[in-house]
């Protein structure tokens, strides 16, 4: 995976989470924004799988944002 590519999709998954912060009950959003933003290109590859396991495991939120999540999470290369 290309850096740029990496870039690109973090910033366009995290441009969607800030966009549910307005919503009620968004402590679930800023813990998967703290989450990701941990992630950077040269350590993708350690922390791949965090955001997924925190989505299954931990968070309640709607399905669809935790598929948005986790198809991030699986396409790092």
């Amino acid at each position: 995976m290309k850096e740029e590519i990496f870039i690109t999709r973090k910033e366009k998954l995290k441009a969607f989470l800030e966009m549910l912060l307005e919503t009620p009950d968004s402590s679930e959003i800023t813990t998967i924004l703290e989450i990701l933003n941990q992630y950077t290109f040269d350590n993708r590859l350690k922390l791949k799988g965090t955001l997924t396991r925190y989505i299954i495991d931990s968070s309640e939120v709607d399905y669809s944002i935790g598929e948005k999540v986790i198809e991030f999470d699986t396409n790092i290369r």
